[in-house]
């Protein structure tokens, strides 16, 4: 399989890039003169979002002929990796190859991190914590473990109609909150009740059985949110880095038990605050609903000063009312 075209340009890979332009052409019996030079500006830059559906109407520059000889004579040299991090601007431009010490040193990437690895950390705990509490409730062991499986259903419902309708941030959130709100009262319910009790018993699995719909959700949502945060360039390291966090917090989450035993309501009340924190993170991160995946550093930080300025306009729009 070929690589990205995407991420072969925002590493500044031109020639692989249009090597497999050219491949693809030929796949679909396209003229790849008129597709490569759909996917260029006026000034000889490269727009791969104009290459689809286009006729090809554009002037040739120079660029895009010496790019099609080359590709055509077959003397395509060798991406030169660059050691230093970065291969053109250093101010985050399409073609800057960012390696993940920069992206600890950048604001904007930082923040996003912090987030997304807070929020995969608490969604691994508090899911898989809350499963393997079914089995100290009260009632049928099978029929808890069996209606708690169930409770993803109405978890990809709420993220599947809500994700593009209301925005990744906002279903997120209102995921998180569910789990934070369930968690917090089945700790104190199974602190202050008797779950021998048959009314408290249900009660103490309908609440657990919401907590779940929140974990399953939070796990399905920030798997679509944090490849929308993040540059092409360190897109995979961000997810493996936050994938990384949630195993450990899987790893975790059986201890959780020998905290119960200390006090029943001490797993409830660490749930609650893990997912209380990724709510308060979640309200740092921009909303990427309706924005194409991010290219560069300078695009990403872009979004923030977006939001920044939409909010202050709100704000001021409410004082004037």
């Amino acid at each position: 399989m070929d690589e990205s075209i995407i991420w072969l340009m925002a590493n500044g890979r031109k020639e692989q890039a249009l090597k497999c332009i050219k491949r693809a052409a030929w796949w679909n019996n396209k003229d790849f003169e008129t597709v490569v030079q759909a996917g260029y500006t006026s000034d000889g830059s490269c727009d791969i979002g104009e290459i689809e559906g286009s006729e090809g109407n554009r002037e040739t520059s120079p660029m895009v002929l010496e790019d099609i000889k080359a590709i055509d004579s077959k003397i395509l040299p060798e991406p030169q990796e660059d050691s230093s991090g970065s291969e053109s601007d250093a101010d985050g431009t399409v073609g800057e190859r960012v390696s993940f010490v920069r992206v600890l040193r950048n604001k904007t990437l930082f923040i996003n991190s912090v987030a997304m690895w807070v929020t995969w950390f608490s969604a691994s705990l508090c899911y898989f914590t809350l499963y393997l509490m079914v089995s100290s409730l009260a009632g049928d062991k099978y029929l808890n473990y069996t209606l708690t499986s169930l409770m993803d259903v109405p978890a990809c419902f709420i993220f599947f109609f809500g994700f593009n309708r209301y925005g990744r941030r906002s279903v997120t959130i209102l995921l998180y909150s569910i789990l934070a709100i369930g968690t917090f009262a089945l700790g104190l319910l199974r602190h202050f009740t008797d779950d021998k009790d048959s009314t408290w018993s249900v009660v103490i699995l309908i609440t657990s059985l919401i907590s779940i719909v929140g974990g399953s959700g939070c796990f399905f949502s920030i798997f679509f949110y944090l490849p929308e945060l993040f540059p092409t360039n360190v897109r995979n390291q961000a997810t493996g880095f936050a994938s990384c966090f949630a195993r450990i917090g899987a790893m975790i989450s059986p201890f959780m038990g020998v905290l119960a035993k200390v006090a029943i309501w001490v797993p409830g009340l660490v749930m609650c605050a893990l997912a209380s924190i990724a709510v308060f993170l979640l309200f740092l991160l921009p909303e990427t609903k309706s924005r194409q995946l991010p290219q560069s550093l300078a695009e990403m930080e872009s979004w923030f000063k977006k939001d920044k300025l939409s909010e202050e306009r709100k704000t001021t729009t409410n004082a004037l009312a």
